[in-house]
């Protein structure tokens, strides 16, 4: 992008006087030209700003000339383009839907801190198309063609804002302190990143985006809509593949996100930093900066091992798997009891039937299962199923559409599950 002269000239007449020669003028204004296209460079970052009361987004172009958004376009794009530099070269592997270079891909997305969702923006550290209300899969372009787009929080950008303005000058852009900070972000970033690559490439409909009737509707109708079945699996997928590759960049990243660690937990309670940065309070600690680094070490260790990183072992089978195993069944089930309706043996179906009611209530019941349900796993695992429960539309209906099904196929075989 060129930038017209009156607006670079703009940005050097108070340095040099109008009676300068012009060389001299030439010069200075060739430099600010390339001081300003830099600034501009790396991903585009939109905003969010206040307007009639409520919150509106402006382009990219528009938050520049926006005085409550020109600094935090700018502070993040500074950001975010250290972040592509850093994956430029690297090529990920996705067994969704082959490779990606994520450093490419943020150049190609837009990004914006979200101002709009108090209760997320100032809790967490940023979200994708895949949990963005605004995302319609029939409008899978990057936007502002299209919908998808990179949400930071208000908690991400005050941690930018923290690598700026103390990290940096305290203990230099190289550094291990640096490049931590930069980890702690980047897994959001370059998951969230991914999930954008991953819609834009191959959209699919899953049902927690269907209106609740609708999904309802095709879970009384025993009839799940063919696209639906699909998106709800490929989901999953696509989680699967972004969770791969943050545990891996996490311990890549081990050793510098201990630096960083070390340096904040020197001040993370210190009043200049909560006064300035409040959203880095609270949980901040605890669970991003101390909570993430015991995860890297984890990650580190099993690939220091050459163990494969599993994402959907332990408490996090009960937020993925049960997205798309109990839909599964469903549709299996209603094939099965339909069979059987029509003449065929329902002894035939029983092995593959216990095999499919053991997976899925141990994703969908709390009591269920050889765990004790009073023991600190029992109830860890039961509170992990009922969060999960009370946190996705549609998980609830599915549930109780496939034990309905189970329900019909004991009646019919005359066994007990």
């Amino acid at each position: 992008m060129r930038l017209s002269f009156k607006v670079c000239s703009s940005l050097i007449l108070s340095v040099f006087p109008l009676g300068a020669s012009a060389d001299a003028l030439s010069i200075a204004l060739e430099k600010a030209h390339l001081k300003a296209v830099k600034e501009l460079a790396g991903p585009v970052v939109a905003c969010e700003v206040e307007k009639d009361g409520k919150y509106v987004i402006l382009t990219q172009d528009q938050c520049l000339k926006h005085p409550a958004a020109r600094k935090e376009v700018k502070l993040v794009k500074k950001f975010l383009a250290k972040m592509a530099e850093s994956q430029s070269s690297g090529i990920v592997q996705t067994k969704a839907l082959g490779p990606v270079n994520l450093g490419e891909q943020m150049l190609k997305q837009t990004f914006l801190v979200n101002h709009s969702w108090p209760e997320v923006t100032r809790r967490y550290f940023g979200f994708g198309p895949e949990d963005d209300p605004a995302y319609d899969y029939k409008k899978s372009q990057y936007y502002p063609t299209g919908t998808i787009k990179v949400n930071l929080t208000e908690r991400a950008y005050q941690t930018i804002e923290l690598y700026f303005d103390y990290i940096v000058p305290k203990y230099g852009e190289n550094s291990a302190e640096a490049r931590g900070l930069m980890a702690l972000l980047g897994m959001m970033i370059f998951h969230e990143t991914m999930h954008g690559w991953q819609l834009h490439t191959e959209p699919v409909r899953d049902y927690k985006r269907l209106p609740l009737e609708e999904f309802v509707a095709m879970l009384d109708n025993r009839q799940v809509a063919p696209d639906v079945l699909y998106g709800s699996v490929r989901i999953v997928e696509y989680e699967e593949d972004a969770n791969v590759f943050t545990y891996e960049y996490m311990a890549r990243s081990y050793e510098d996100f201990k630096a960083f660690e070390n340096a904040f937990a020197q001040v993370k309670d210190e009043a200049w930093l909560l006064e300035k940065y409040p959203w880095l309070g609270g949980n901040y600690y605890d669970y991003y900066v101390f909570g993430q680094l015991k995860s890297a070490q984890k990650a580190a260790e099993k690939l220091a091992q050459g163990e494969h990183i599993k994402t959907f072992d332990g408490l996090s089978r009960y937020s993925y798997l049960v997205q798309s195993l109990p839909l599964q069944a469903f549709d299996r089930m209603v094939k099965i009891n339909d069979a059987i309706a029509s003449g065929a043996d329902a002894a035939e179906f029983e092995a593959q039937v216990r095999q499919m009611y053991d997976e899925v209530m141990e994703v969908i019941d709390p009591d269920y299962g050889p765990l004790d349900p009073n023991s600190h796993e029992g109830k860890t695992r039961a509170d992990a199923i009922r969060g999960v429960e009370g946190s996705m539309s549609g998980i609830k209906e599915v549930k109780a559409a496939v034990r309905k099904e189970f329900a019909m196929y004991e009646q019919a075989a005359g066994v007990k599950l």
